[in-house]
């Protein structure tokens, strides 16, 4: 098995090798269909493949050491070509950060993960994560730096620490705010991870359709046949109805579905070329970054999340995440 490393974000194999990592890139996963009387529960296995080509399986490169177990608990042979150091960073300067004495246990953090680059780092309450992510910050002062929070508070708990001990100016990338010039950037992951979202939605939209008056007649059409089927039903309204037992009800919900669809479709069109300048600032942004650091790192739950989109785009070598508790749900695991 060739596996080729394609960037600090992707690994890809051939499809026929793809084949054999299913069972190791994939987690048991369950969905709800609404039924008559109840909902029932459908078990699925999900996969966490990036992407799947005509001619390639992509998987991220944080899994690649468990595609490493795998192929060696199977004996499947496997090369490994590329090499992350060609991504590499400058060697790390002297660990100081004016007015910080580490302890010895916060230095053998540091020097761990400089020496990983990559990685969670389980940090409890009264470790001191902030002074350990000031510690690593300060060994590559000349690069570009990402640190992504979860809450505003963070932020500006954050912004007013780094600029304290380091005596610089902050950038953020939050609430309005662009910042992207600055040498270290704070940003919440709603920032950062909704404008791409957003923009993959209209991107759907547009695959169907980039017309509004298609939309606009698709939504009219179903409406039409929700309110059929109300006054087949006897039904008062189209909710009642959704939310009663019977069997019209699940031709009800998949009808309402479609409504919606249209109507968020109706309201992004409108507004593409805001979405696509949006998307493209946050890409650049993120595109320019050499060291990314995640603060509560335990939020990156989901593989089709906020976080997952902004990380997936962003090609810092160096992609560290701070943890008092670490994910015990497989799909987490895998996102993490």
């Amino acid at each position: 098995m060739q596996i080729e490393i394609v960037s600090p974000v992707e690994c890809r194999v051939l499809r026929k090798d793809g084949e054999k990592l299913r069972s190791c890139l994939s987690f048991s996963a369950y969905y709800y269909v609404q039924k008559q009387y109840k909902k029932e529960c459908k078990d699925y296995q999900k996969y966490v493949f990036s992407q799947i080509t005509d001619t390639h399986y992509y998987f991220w490169f944080g899994l690649l050491t468990r595609v490493k177990r795998f192929c060696k608990s199977k004996g499947i042979k496997y090369e490994i070509n590329g090499n992350i150091r060609s991504w590499e960073l400058s060697p790390p300067q002297k660990l100081h950060v004016p007015g910080i004495e580490f302890r010895k246990e916060q230095v053998n953090l540091i020097q761990s993960a400089i020496l990983k680059r990559r990685g969670v780092i389980k940090a409890p309450t009264g470790s001191g994560k902030t002074i350990l992510q000031l510690g690593i910050i300060s060994c590559w002062r000349e690069h570009k730096c990402l640190l992504l929070a979860h809450t505003l508070d963070i932020i500006s708990q954050t912004v007013r620490e780094i600029e304290e001990k380091f005596n610089c100016e902050v950038g953020v990338f939050a609430e309005g705010k662009k910042q992207t010039d600055k040498l270290i950037t704070v940003a919440t992951i709603q920032s950062v991870g909704n404008p791409i979202m957003l923009y993959k939605e209209l991107i759907n939209v547009m695959g169907k359709s980039s017309d509004i008056n298609w939309w606009k007649q698709k939504e009219e059409i179903q409406k039409g046949n929700l309110n059929l089927l109300v006054e087949h039903t006897n039904f008062k309204s189209s909710t009642q109805l959704i939310k009663s037992k019977t069997p019209e009800a699940v031709t009800a919900r998949k009808i309402a579905k479609e409504i919606k669809k249209c109507e968020h479709a109706i309201n992004i069109l409108p507004n593409c070329k805001k979405i696509e300048e949006g998307a493209k600032v946050v890409l650049d942004f993120l595109a320019e970054n050499e060291i990314v650091i995640v603060d509560e790192a335990h939020h990156i739950s989901k593989i089709d999340g906020a976080y997952a989109h902004a990380l997936s785009h962003c090609f810092a070598p160096v992609r560290l995440g701070f943890t008092a508790t670490l994910p015990t749900e497989e799909e987490a695991k895998f996102s993490l």
